[in-house]
């Protein structure tokens, strides 16, 4: 009789060469995807930085020409329409950014036309300094070679920003504060804002200008169930002069039935729920701020 060694196999041997090569490859992929992940997000907080200081900036250039138009103000606009100076917070190395202004002196370049001069009409096109009763001003700012601009435009009565000397014949010139628009009550979905407002005499707007303190875009304004402003394409973002159809709010209850926000141009999501409002209207007796929390 043949005596055989029985062998027992091995079962507790290592990891194998493909299991250790496919270990290696998911852990190398994963450290990649993460290094990409805080790259991509380090690049969207510089950028959300460098943006946040060009909307400063501009805030700046816009509060100098207000303050200086009390020293002459068609000096002012002369001088801010077609200003260009050097941006120095943005700059970044050899990078150079620069704020270029521009004051519209033509009725027509807006959309819709706008009566700048307070003399009823929206055809006039080439309007001097001393001609004008109300600003629309545009500060361009541009950087990384002009590859990145941001552009914020508002509008400013004269009435509030010229001296007492310095005022179109006939104009009233402007408290600090003026009066006669009251906001009475407001609600802000994450999408949209209604209002009611109580005015103390009637109110002949031009114009608004929105601000929030979150990114938006103004999709569709109505007042006392009229539309004052709708657009699909191209949308004005918040803190820039919306130009809207001319509409007069009497004295007494006003109801600001619908502002739209979105997102983005195309109309992507957005969230103003938890964000400060606040609507600038231009009247022919200056601007009226109703602030909205």
């Amino acid at each position: 009789m043949r005596n055989t060694l029985a062998v027992r196999p091995n079962r507790e041997g290592g990891f194998a060469l493909v299991e250790l090569f496919m270990g290696a490859t998911v852990l190398i992929v994963g450290s990649l995807a993460l290094m990409t992940l805080l790259l991509t997000s380090a690049r969207v907080s510089e950028d959300a930085r460098v943006r946040t200081l060009a909307r400063d900036e501009a805030v700046t250039v816009i509060e100098d020409f207000r303050n200086i138009c009390r020293n002459g103000f068609a000096a002012a606009v002369t001088e801010y329409a077609g200003r260009e100076v050097a941006c120095q917070r943005i700059a970044v190395g050899k990078d150079s950014a620069k704020v270029q202004t521009e004051i519209v002196l033509d009725e027509s370049a807006v959309s819709p036309p706008m009566d700048l001069n307070g003399d009823g009409d929206t055809i006039d096109n080439s309007l001097t300094a001393n001609e004008l009763a109300v600003v629309c001003m545009t500060a361009r700012i541009t950087w990384q070679s002009g590859k990145q601009v941001e552009r914020f435009a508002t509008i400013i009565a004269r009435a509030d920003v010229a001296g007492d000397g310095d005022q179109l014949p006939g104009s009233a010139v402007s408290e600090d504060t003026p009066p006669g628009i009251t906001l009475t009550s407001s609600n802000v979905s994450t999408d949209s804002l209604t209002a009611k407002l109580m005015t103390a005499e009637q109110l002949n707007v031009a114009g608004m200008t929105i601000y929030s303190s979150v990114p938006a875009y103004v999709k569709q304004i109505r007042v006392n169930g009229k539309d004052v402003f709708k657009q699909t394409t191209n949308l004005p973002p918040t803190g820039q002069l919306i130009v809207t159809s001319p509409f007069t709010m009497p004295p007494g209850s006003q109801s600001i039935d619908t502002i739209a926000f979105a997102g983005s141009p195309s109309g992507g999501k957005t969230d103003v729920s938890k964000a400060t409002l606040s609507i600038v209207f231009l009247t022919e007796g200056g601007d009226r701020l109703v602030v909205i929390n």
